[in-house]
């Protein structure tokens, strides 16, 4: 069908980053299967529609077979072969079968027992940055914190000597932009492809180690993990390691730095949590409801489907807004307002059905304990800046900074 514009704001610009929420609660009650001109793209906002996308067959993950197929027409796919092998066996970016094979091998690494081993790890790492801000007067949350102990606990988990942790963090960032960033930032792949190459160089390494000396670490369990007797290859252990310092160290610096900034922002919230620490739990899910570290999500169109009244026609992108789901009046009672006590809270942060977030577990122990160890020091800190600037992403909720000081 025809793509019409609307007035609509433009949610691929820059504008939109600093609060996007009042162009998706237009989009969401206006028009809820919107074409946006500016992305290229169907916008699907309303809850029920984007938890129907995730389970949807005729839209397909596999939104990096395009792009490598356009690359081969242009003959420049060895320029960045390591980008292209790599993202091609994310998990992320796989539909059924070979997805459901994928899922089943890595679902091992991740099981209750291998999370509960996780819980000292992450204790020891926040207690030590915290010891570190104790008598700061004047820091940046996101520096001194929110970056550092997802990438100490994805370490941790992959037992990564540390020595390479500060490598491992700017390896992560690099491959945000290539993924996140904008196509002005002319050196992305450039540094995307560095930054993955010098990381799955390691992981080989380190593969080789465990092969001979297996521990108790992610690494480990992904060398042994088997179904109906197939198990994964050395490029599918390096890829999945990968995706897991892309995204476990980005979005939980988005949960921990946007939490934050909630509970200095709700008092009456942060004093809650102050009352009970066992109300960190909820607070973790209130955040990724409220203001959850992704945005949105990605999907092509494989087959003809409706959505809305509107036909998505194959090779058609869609956008599954789940920043704009999550407040659904549909689906939430007073959905714009931040409430830690709110029960039940279904929202879609972590995806849906098959696609549902595997490391949602650490995740939530990270948050959890965090924002535990946190909240006892929030009362005598303040946000020094009466305007905060965020990526230009349209996929993640991203601070550039978040500066306290602390209350004279």
């Amino acid at each position: 069908m025809s793509h019409t514009a609307t007035e609509v704001p433009d949610l691929a610009s820059p504008a939109q980053s600093r609060d996007p929420y009042p162009a998706y609660n237009w989009l969401r009650e206006n028009d809820p299967a919107h074409w946006s001109p500016q992305l290229g793209a169907w916008v699907l906002s309303r809850y029920d529609d984007v938890r129907a996308a995730f389970r949807d067959q005729a839209l397909s993950s596999d939104r990096v077979s395009p792009v490598l197929n356009r690359r081969r027409e242009r003959d420049d796919t060895s320029v960045y072969p390591i980008v292209d092998e790599v993202l091609s066996r994310w998990i992320v970016f796989t539909d059924p079968p070979a997805h459901s094979r994928l899922r089943k091998l890595v679902e091992y690494a991740f099981r209750p027992r291998a999370v509960q081993r996780m819980e000292g790890i992450v204790q020891t790492l926040t207690d030590e940055l915290m010891k570190e801000l104790e008598d700061a007067a004047e820091f940046d949350f996101i520096e001194q914190f929110a970056n550092p102990l997802p990438v100490r606990v994805i370490a941790g988990m992959l037992d990564v000597p540390r020595e390479f942790h500060d490598d491992m963090a700017r390896w992560s960032d690099e491959i945000v932009m290539l993924l996140f960033g904008a196509p002005s930032v002319g050196d992305r792949q450039d540094r995307a492809a560095r930054g993955l190459d010098a990381f799955a160089t390691l992981v080989r390494d380190l593969i080789e180690q465990r092969r001979d000396a297996p521990g108790e670490d992610l690494i480990s369990d992904l060398i042994v993990a088997r179904e109906h007797e197939t198990e994964l290859t050395e490029e599918e252990i390096v890829a999945t390691c990968v995706l897991l310092l892309f995204a476990g160290h980005e979005t939980t610096r988005n949960l921990l730095a946007n939490g934050v900034k909630l509970f200095l922002e709700h008092p009456s919230q942060l004093n809650l949590l102050l009352e009970d620490s066992e109300r960190a739990a909820g607070a973790v899910e209130e955040v990724l409801r409220f203001e959850g570290p992704i945005k949105a999500m990605w999907r092509l169109g494989a087959e003809s489907t409706t959505y809305q009244g509107r036909e998505i026609a194959p090779g058609e992108r869609v956008l599954l807004l789940q920043a704009a789901a999550n407040r659904d009046p549909r689906r939430f009672e007073l959905p714009d307002e931040f409430d830690i006590l709110r029960s039940p809270n279904r929202h879609v942060a972590f995806g849906y059905s098959i696609h549902y977030c595997l490391g949602a577990a650490v995740a939530r122990l990270e948050g959890t304990l965090g924002f535990r160890a946190l909240a006892p020091y929030l009362p005598r800190l303040e946000i020094a800046s009466t305007e905060l600037d965020y990526q230009p992403f349209v996929i993640s909720r991203t601070l550039c900074e978040l500066p306290l000081i602390r209350r004279l």
